[in-house]
């Protein structure tokens, strides 16, 4: 991620980058106890997102809920999930 980041951005609380002008950019792991006006998440349908770890199936797909719900619980007004 830190390639890709414009050099205007900053390192933000949460270990995300945050613009200037307001938006930040993070992971769902890095979300936990921030809270944002708007949330995006993107590529939901990429699932699962916990690359390399050694769960069954069952306890995966169970971590794997709880990450995304996590994440869609940082939004106080608007959700914006893509697929």
């Amino acid at each position: 991620l830190s390639e890709q980041v414009p050099v205007n951005w900053v390192r933000g609380g949460g270990g995300g980058y945050r613009d200037p002008t307001g938006v930040t950019v993070t992971t769902m792991h890095s979300s936990k106890g921030l809270q944002w006006h708007g949330v995006i998440i993107m590529r939901a349908d990429m699932m699962p997102y916990l690359v390399g770890a050694a769960h069954d199936s069952a306890e995966r797909e169970g971590l794997e809920r709880g990450l995304l719900y996590v994440a869609m619980t940082r939004a106080e007004e608007r959700l914006f999930v893509s697929a």
